[in-house]
C-alpha cells in the first residue's frame, strides 16, 4: 500500500566519475515504472556503460512486471559485459531478487554508496564479491 501513496518519481541515470553509472528506480517497480527503468538501463548500455549500480533503495513496491524487467535487465547487462552491483533495502525487493536468483548474479548492498564503493573497488572486468 505504501507504494500507491509514494510520489511518482521517474527513474534517473547519473554518471559517477569516468567509470560508473547509477540507475535509480522510483518507488514503484511495477507496470510502467518497471518499463521506464528497463529503458533507462538499456540506454546506459547503448551509451557504453560497463559499470552500473542498479539503485533499488527507493523501491518499496515491486510486482511480477518489475521482476521480469529485472531479469531482462540482467540478460542485457550480461550480454553487454557490464559489471553490476545492486542497492536494495526493502524486504519485498530483496525477496524478489532472491526469488529470481539475481542475488546470485549481482552483489546486493543495503545502499547505493556501499554498492558503488564495491563496484569501484574491483578492478575493471572483475565483478565485486
Amino acid at each position: 500500500m505504501a507504494g500507491l501513496l509514494a510520489p511518482l518519481t521517474k527513474p534517473r541515470l547519473d554518471r559517477v566519475g569516468g567509470r560508473a553509472w547509477i540507475a535509480t528506480a522510483g518507488p514503484r517497480l511495477c507496470d510502467e515504472g518497471a518499463a521506464r527503468f528497463a529503458v533507462l538501463v538499456e540506454s546506459a548500455v547503448q551509451d557504453g556503460c560497463v559499470e552500473l549500480v542498479l539503485d533499488l533503495s527507493e523501491v518499496d513496491d515491486i510486482d511480477s512486471t518489475g521482476a521480469i524487467a529485472l531479469c531482462e535487465i540482467e540478460i542485457a547487462l550480461t550480454e553487454a559485459g557490464a559489471e553490476v552491483a545492486v542497492a536494495a533495502a526493502h524486504p519485498l525487493v530483496l525477496s524478489t531478487l532472491r526469488s529470481a536468483q539475481l542475488d546470485l548474479v549481482w552483489p546486493v548492498s543495503a545502499d547505493r554508496e556501499t554498492a558503488l564503493a564495491g563496484l569501484l573497488a574491483a578492478p575493471v572486468g572483475m565483478q565485486p564479491a
